[in-house]
């Protein structure tokens, strides 16, 4: 039995209307044969085999008023058709509603934090007129980070099932679900909680004092306030594009040292600027992201490694200047990548990764919740007379992208896409691949960005600004 990690707690006890901690990736599958699409057993069996691990199988067993931790146990009453849900066909455009539908909507904390919903497109996804099924992962953040992502798709999709099986776990009793048990928790906590403020201001006198004669650049506290910042309600849009991949990697390579990650951040910054210029609010400066970076040990070959009982997240969050200011497309490139480069540099210092991301401690459920629920209406999302401060105007998950083709049956993946939770401003995007296109997505607060389309404009315009400075070609 494995006990969360503060951090990974802290996933379970913030979800909510104002901020879902959930992750969803979509693929779009279309048959490499010219035959008929696999049948729905079919997909059933593909996905019992692929889900028979403790990481499909475990489900969170908690304490009172979540006094403690919550722990990882064997699920006794594993059922597959309580995790894959098959649809009837849908459109693109109706997939895309209903992503970002799962991207807002609560998951059963009660059952393994997973879901897979399949459903075929007969009309194609997207730029693919082919017909196929677009499948969306949706897992919660307590569960999984960006890289342990990775591995569950790998899992699902990838070249043969994983041979690992799933014991039954017995849990260990707890003493906060009597009384007299739960009396000295919350003393334990009081405690815990006291010990935990003074580590962490002794963490912040640490990092100032590495500051002082730091070589790298400290991002800004302050931002741009744009009409578009938050906080958030309840009403959701969806704004998609999509870059065909093969021309993605070579603005990549004409570009020198940038990466996949530099360049969509590079179109982000722009298309914010151009399209709260469009709706009449300019930006006085430039516009921030907050930009995930995990801190997993790596291989001497930079393959991630495996980080057992560290947790299942762990990432700290780069502040990203965007240069949206900047109007020349390399100019802007280059300087994101400078950025990103400086952000890697800063957190790989542990005073200042500590500072960042380090949990040690998270109070119990019950308290973490009552103190949100301070500033929260009836509904759960925050105040709208609440100030926000986060010093950020949206927040961009990234992609790692799979060194082999995923494949469903057998249906390749030629178009991917993922959708990550709006994290306290209007606007949060994310970006994938298939063989053949990368989409990346933004989720939207309609009171704040009420025309995602228009905002999808001038994501592409953007992106063809940057594809033709850099390849010198004006093809659409």
């Amino acid at each position: 039995m494995e006990r969360l990690q503060p951090k990974d707690a802290m996933f379970v006890y913030t979800d909510g209307p104002r901020s879902r901690q959930i992750t969803v990736c979509c693929g779009f599958f279309v048959s490499a044969a010219d035959h008929d699409l696999p049948l729905e057993s079919a997909v059933h069996e593909w996905f019992a085999a692929r889900t028979r691990g403790p990481l499909f199988r475990r489900r969170l067993r908690r304490s009172m008023l979540d006094l403690e931790y919550p722990v990882w146990v064997h699920d006794d009453d594993f059922r597959l058709d309580r995790h894959l849900f098959m649809h009837d066909p849908m459109t693109s455009d109706g997939f895309l509603e209903f992503l970002g539908e799962l991207a807002e909507s609560a998951m059963d904390l009660s059952r393994p934090l997973w879901e897979i919903h399949v459903s075929r497109c007969p009309d194609g996804f997207g730029p693919i007129a082919d017909q196929g099924f677009a499948v969306a992962v949706r897992i919660h953040h307590a569960a999984a980070d960006g890289i342990a992502i990775q591995a569950i798709l790998a899992s699902l999709f990838g070249p043969e099932p994983s041979a690992e099986s799933s014991e039954p776990d017995v849990p260990q009793a707890s003493d906060s679900h009597t009384r007299s048990g739960a009396l000295a928790q919350v003393s334990r906590a009081v405690t815990e909680l006291r010990r935990a403020a003074r580590d962490y201001r002794g963490t912040l006198d640490e990092r100032d004092k590495v500051r002082a004669t730091a070589r790298y650049t400290v991002p800004t506290a302050e931002r741009t306030v744009t009409p578009v910042d938050g906080p958030v309600g309840p009403k959701r849009g969806v704004a998609v594009v999509y870059w065909p991949w093969t021309e993605v990697r070579q603005i990549r390579r004409s570009a020198g040292e940038a990466t996949v990650n530099d360049l969509v951040l590079t179109v982000i910054g722009r298309a914010m600027h151009d399209y709260l210029c469009a709706v009449g609010s300019p930006p006085d400066g430039s516009l921030v992201a907050s930009v995930p970076m995990t801190v997993r040990p790596r291989e001497a070959d930079g393959t991630v490694t495996e980080d057992n009982g560290r947790g299942n997240n762990r990432f700290v969050m780069m502040t990203v200047d965007l240069h949206s200011t900047q109007p020349d497309p390399i100019a802007r490139l280059r300087a994101v990548h400078d950025t990103v480069l400086g952000e890697r540099l800063r957190l790989s210092h542990s005073a200042e990764a500590s500072a960042d991301a380090t949990v040690s401690y998270v109070p119990p459920g019950f308290l973490v919740r009552a103190l949100r629920r301070r500033t929260e209406d009836s509904r759960g999302y925050p105040r709208r007379a609440e100030p926000d401060d986060r010093p950020f105007n949206t927040s961009v998950m990234t992609a790692y992208r799979l060194p082999f083709e995923l494949r469903l049956l057998d249906c390749r993946q030629a178009c991917g896409l993922g959708f990550g939770p709006i994290n306290g401003t209007g606007i949060s995007h994310a970006h994938g691949a298939g063989d053949d296109w990368c989409g990346v997505t933004a989720l939207c607060d309609t009171d704040l960005v009420p025309d995602p389309s228009v905002y999808a404009s001038a994501l592409d315009a953007a992106y063809a600004d940057l594809r033709n400075a850099t390849l010198g070609t004006t093809a659409g």
